[in-house]
């Protein structure tokens, strides 16, 4: 991702954004905001959470580094993609499910088409709840159909709450990533290291 796509996409969905000296950074304004920011050290690009609750300076957190700018600027925005979906996140309800079919008919009533997630089938770029006896375990499958990253075993009804939180982040994701494909905003798809960082 470059700085164009960075730019026109951030202002396509209103996330204020600044670009000065080396530094990309949210434009928050308000009064003393946290924020996140990308900039150029030496030989490398560096993403930080500015945690502007410790005063009187704010704070470097999460300190990443990037080789790469286009690999700094795209990890950057999932992180500004991370607050910007807070809101629908926060007010999406949370399946209170007990079956299988209970969790389809849930995801059917918030939008959620089934390429998102199976406990049945393993797909790319879907989760899959694993159902072992009274037990699950959440996959996220990747583009080679592997699992990329697997939770522990847990009682089947808190399974289910976590598939269905964990697959709604993954929706929200793909439907931007298409949106932005669809109008060549963007160019290439999320990697799953991309997915996974937006998911966890």
């Amino acid at each position: 991702m470059n700085r164009q796509q960075l730019q026109d996409i951030c202002s396509d969905l209103g996330i204020k954004i600044l670009f000065k000296n080396g530094c990309i950074k949210e434009d928050k304004g308000g009064y003393y905001p946290s924020y996140n920011q990308i900039e150029k050290e030496n030989d490398g690009w560096y993403y930080s959470f500015m945690n502007s609750e410790t005063r009187p300076r704010p704070e470097r957190e999460e300190v990443k580094q990037f080789k790469d700018e286009k690999e700094a600027i795209k990890y950057f925005f999932i992180k500004l993609l991370d607050e910007y979906f807070l809101h629908d996140i926060s007010r999406t309800p949370v399946a209170d499910v007990n079956s299988v079919r209970e969790l389809e008919q849930f995801f059917h009533s918030i939008g959620v088409p089934d390429e998102y997630y199976s406990c049945s089938v393993i797909r790319p770029q879907e989760m899959y709840g694993e159902i072992i006896d009274d037990k699950m375990r959440v996959n996220y499958i990747d583009k080679n159909n592997q699992k990329k990253f697997s939770s522990p075993l847990v009682d089947i009804k808190k399974g289910f709450t976590a598939l269905s939180r964990i697959t709604y982040r993954l929706y929200l994701i793909k439907e931007l990533e298409k949106q932005y494909l669809k109008r060549k905003m963007l160019t290439e798809s999320f990697t799953d290291d991309d997915i996974l960082v937006f998911l966890m």
